[in-house]
Order: C-alpha cells, then sequence, then structure tokens
C-alpha cells in the first residue's frame, strides 16, 4: 500500500507541475489493448529461461503540452516465463496475473495531432494478483506458489510509439528491478528479473 501511495504522488506532482507552468494544452484517455511476451531472467546456470506470451487490457490518460506530455496507465496484465533445464528433464512454467501502473514520461518528435511520433520512457509498477506454477506439467500447491513469487516489484519501461489520428500504437521494453522470486526450498536459491516486451493499441476517446 505503502508503494501505492508513493507511485500516486509522484503521478500527482507530475501532472500538477505540468499545469503550473499552464502548458497543458490538451487531455485524452481511453481504451487499451494489447499482447506481451515476458520471462524471468535466472542466476542458475543450468536453467534456460524462455519467453511467455500474454495479453493486457486497460485505460490511458494523456497531459500533453505541445511537446511533451505525462501518461499515466492502469493495465491488467497476463505475463509470466518459462525455465528448461540443459542437464536434466526439467521444466518449470510461471503464469502471473498483475495490476499494472506505468507512468511514462514522453517526447512528441512531430507535434501534430492527426500524426505524430512519439518517445517515452518511465517507471512502473506491478502488484500480483494471481500467480501459478507449473513443474514438470504439474501445478504445484497454490500456497507455495504464492510463497515463491513476491506481492509487488518496480521496473522502467522504454519505448517508441505512433498517433495516427484517434489512435495511439506503442512498442515497449520493461526490466523488472530486483529479485521477486522468494526461495520456498523446492529449488536452489535464484533470482527472478521480469523481462518483458509489448506492443499496445490505444483509442482516444477525446
Amino acid at each position: 500500500m505503502k508503494l501505492i501511495l508513493r507511485f500516486s504522488l509522484i503521478l500527482i506532482l507530475a501532472v500538477a507541475g505540468l499545469q503550473s507552468t499552464g502548458q497543458v494544452r490538451n487531455f485524452t484517455f481511453g481504451p487499451k489493448i494489447g499482447f506481451s511476451s515476458t520471462s524471468l531472467t535466472t542466476n542458475i546456470d543450468t536453467l534456460e529461461n524462455k519467453f511467455m506470451n500474454g495479453m493486457m487490457g486497460g485505460v490511458f490518460f494523456r497531459f500533453s503540452t505541445s511537446i511533451f506530455y505525462v501518461q499515466p496507465e492502469v493495465l491488467f496484465m497476463t505475463k509470466g516465463g518459462i525455465y528448461e533445464s540443459t542437464t536434466n528433464r526439467f521444466k518449470e512454467e510461471v503464469y502471473l496475473k498483475t495490476l499494472d501502473v506505468p507512468l511514462i514520461f514522453g517526447i512528441r518528435l512531430i507535434p501534430k495531432e492527426s500524426f505524430n511520433i512519439r518517445f517515452h520512457a518511465g517507471p512502473s509498477f506491478s502488484y500480483l494478483i494471481d500467480r501459478k506454477i507449473k513443474v514438470n506439467g504439474q501445478e504445484i500447491a497454490t500456497m507455495l506458489a504464492e510463497q515463491s513469487i513476491k506481492d509487488t516489484y518496480f521496473g522502467y519501461q522504454l519505448g517508441l510509439g505512433f498517433d495516427i489520428v484517434n489512435f495511439a500504437i506503442d512498442l515497449r521494453a520493461e526490466q523488472g528491478m530486483g529479485n521477486i522470486f522468494n526461495n520456498p526450498g523446492y529449488r536452489p536459491a535464484d533470482e527472478w528479473k521480469p523481462l518483458m516486451v509489448n506492443l499496445s493499441l490505444a483509442l482516444k476517446l477525446l
């Protein structure tokens, strides 16, 4: 809860800063959907991490000047990762459902409303709603899965976007910060850090 409050404070200060300068010329919001591909990096040399495909959906809000903009989002996402052993028959699949709140700061390279190219970056907060782990095709106990993965994590995003009339297309990469794995004792100590690429389409309602 403290992390959510801190993140909300950053958002409020960022928007207030733009408004105080009197430079906010445009506000828009709307629904956003897309696809993601996520992996969880590992420190164990005998394990190979692979990407898992997922989906995303939610809303975005954009406060713009002629060049700069701030864009907070609220997204429901499915993520995960796959580990396979290079020495024996071991496969671990991690399925995650998260509530993500990115706070994106961007630069509009072409200051036009009908068509625009944007460069953007910013922090992202993820709260895990649900998690499931399968080992060699068998799902482990729910309580053990919950104990294995932390409830929250921060990351940072970097991407390129395009505005075409009322549509916004974003291509982003995200790197999670810190280890989200709590070693429950059924496998060696490890560090899991989410790595994600996502492609999204948003509709600007204003």
